[in-house]
């Protein structure tokens, strides 16, 4: 680049730097002036030229360039922080200097001009943010110790995931649809066994002849090890099927109104186990209708929290393992739980629920990060890997940019392309016809045995009609690639600014276990990485690197910005004189 090219670089990340992206617009009306250029120019090459001395005069001769612009200057120390070790004649260094500045604005102030504003001349709050957020090794490391040499919690009495239930609102009504499956599934797996059934294609070939949905009768039982019964794969025989049979067979017991009322006194000593658990790490939220719900968290939370992070000693709220008897009560134990927690985790399964949903949106509020999982269906197989890459990759794409990608990947024949409807105009319709089609081809493919246990595993019904099974999948599928991009979109409750603050916060999506368990693990030590990046209509975007997810926002539009952040400064100032 010239001379006068690499002042402009320089201009530019300054403006990036003070929030003065407005300035940028002027430079192409001849700003800097005649008068100001001069001075520039005879400061620019004294900051860029190797320098061995006292750092501060490098300081001393930016903020002479900032005054010069018209710009307020900050401390010393200001720029010590920022640009400590900085080579100046190198642009690239010094986009990733102010870059993480700007990402400190986003994070804690929402806003580039007024994080400047508050942190040039606040060195100490600068030091502790920049600390925080952008922790060197020994720091992460130091974190990990803390959570690795914590005692576990004591006081939790585990409930048997196949007495959860008992747990939850309608437990009697539970129990009779329970009882009866059970009954139904003791009686047939007592019938294999008395007929020398030794694998899973003979107790499928038994159930067929009697009439039975063995899938579907596992996931109605509540008994989380019956899933053992139909392995992922048909041709996965199992040289004990038979203990696995007779295992299952003597979990199936009938509960009991006195057992249930024995289980809810556990779930009550639970709860006053909770309540005295000041230092909580996790709340985790999720649906609990019904017993496939239940069962369907109790393994999310048993892989995340003690398979993946058995070694971490997670502090965190199971709302499965507690019982008040009293809605108004454990309303707000969960409120407490949430004000309590550092992280929420979101176990989002198909349908919205407003407590669920509300309780995501209330932790946001507060300020604090929130993980939302949803889960993905064959996300190990090959092809649909394939389709699920494009659809993750469309997350930071207009719906637009997302056809186009489609249209010209190798998902589609020639046919398909010359097909693809015109009228898709959001990333909703395009998932639905994608799934449809491509996502159709591929589980047409799949064995009818390895797609009902797919439905099996995440708690759904079981059609008994072959196309009925296919129809089942691929709306399940649908619904849960949508689920997720609402919340990575920024649905009105993905993004919510917080009356502490006025930073507008987005939640983090995850699709697998081991993602959510890498997220919290970055989260509780501050180890999240970060980007910016522009969307098509010039808004700038906080993403996190590992899920792509936006976490905050500032808006390119200098009339909402300043209409926003007047009246948040209003009423900050307004609560601390209250205070």
């Amino acid at each position: 680049m010239t001379k006068e090219e690499d002042i402009t670089a320089f201009l530019t990340q300054i403006f990036l730097l003070t929030g003065r992206e407005d300035f940028q617009v002027k430079i192409e009306k001849g700003f800097p002036n005649e008068s100001q250029l001069n001075s520039i120019q005879a400061i620019y090459p004294l900051l860029v030229e190797k320098y061995e001395g006292d750092e501060y005069g490098k300081y001393d001769l930016l903020n002479r360039i900032l005054l010069t612009i018209g710009i307020k200057p900050a401390s010393p120390d200001f720029f010590k922080i920022i640009f400590q070790g900085i080579d100046f004649s190198d642009t690239e260094q010094i986009k990733l200097a102010v870059e993480k500045f700007r990402q400190i604005c986003m994070l804690d102030y929402g806003n580039f001009r007024y994080g400047y504003k508050v942190l040039k001349d606040n060195v100490p709050l600068l030091q502790r943010k920049w600390t925080k957020y952008f922790p060197d090794n020994n720091g992460i490391k130091s974190a990990e110790k803390n959570y690795l040499a914590r005692p576990r919690p004591v006081g939790l009495i585990p409930v048997d995931p196949d007495r959860l239930f008992s747990l939850g609102h309608l437990a009697v009504d539970e129990a009779i649809k329970i009882n009866k499956n059970r009954q139904q599934l003791k009686k047939f797996l007592q019938h294999a066994l008395n007929n020398k059934c030794q694998d899973i294609s003979s107790v499928l070939s038994l159930a067929k002849k009697r009439g039975i949905n063995l899938q579907d009768l596992v996931g109605k039982v509540a008994i989380p090890e019956a899933e053992n019964l139909c392995p992922e794969k048909i041709t996965d025989f199992s040289s004990n099927y038979r203990n696995i049979m007779n295992k299952v067979l003597s979990k199936c017991a009938i509960v009991e109104d006195k057992q249930i009322m024995e289980i809810q006194r556990k779930g009550k000593l639970n709860a006053d186990t909770y309540l005295a658990m000041h230092d909580l790490d996790v709340y985790v939220a999720t649906s609990m209708r019904d017993s496939r719900e239940l069962i369907t968290n109790w393994k999310f939370v048993n892989s995340l929290f003690h398979d993946q992070l058995a070694e971490w000693h997670i502090r965190y709220f199971d709302p499965t393992q507690k019982f008040l008897g009293d809605r108004i009560q454990e309303g707000l134990m969960e409120c407490l739980m949430i004000m309590r927690a550092k992280v929420t985790i979101y176990n989002a399964q198909e349908t919205d629920t407003f407590g669920k949903d509300a309780e995501l949106g209330v932790t946001l509020a507060q300020g604090k990060p929130a993980i939302v999982y949803v889960a993905r269906l064959f996300e190990n197989n090959q092809k649909m890997k394939i389709l699920y890459d494009l659809i993750d990759k469309g997350s930071e794409q207009t719906a637009k940019q997302l056809a186009s990608s489609i249209i010209e990947s190798d998902l589609f024949n020639s046919t398909q392309k010359e097909q693809f409807p015109d009228y898709i105009a959001t990333k909703n319709t395009i998932i639905d016809y994608l799934i449809g089609t491509v996502g159709r081809e591929y589980i047409e493919e799949l064995d009818e045995y390895v797609i009902s246990s797919e439905l099996m595993r995440n708690g759904n019904e079981i059609p008994d009609k072959h196309n009925d099974l296919i129809d089942a999948l691929i709306k399940l599928i649908s619904r849960l690639e949508k689920r997720a991009l609402v919340f990575r979109e920024f649905h009105p409750l993905s993004l919510q600014t917080s009356p502490t603050d006025g930073v507008a916060r987005g939640v983090m999506v995850t699709r697998d276990i081991e993602t959510t368990a890498e997220v919290l693990k970055s989260i509780l030590t501050n180890n999240i990485k970060y980007k910016i990046k522009l969307d098509d209509k010039g808004n700038w975007i906080l993403r996190d690197e590992r899920t792509g997810s936006p976490l905050r926002v500032v808006a390119n539009n200098i009339i909402l910005t300043t209409a926003f952040w007047s009246e948040v400064e209003k009423k900050l100032a307004l609560k601390e004189i209250e205070t």
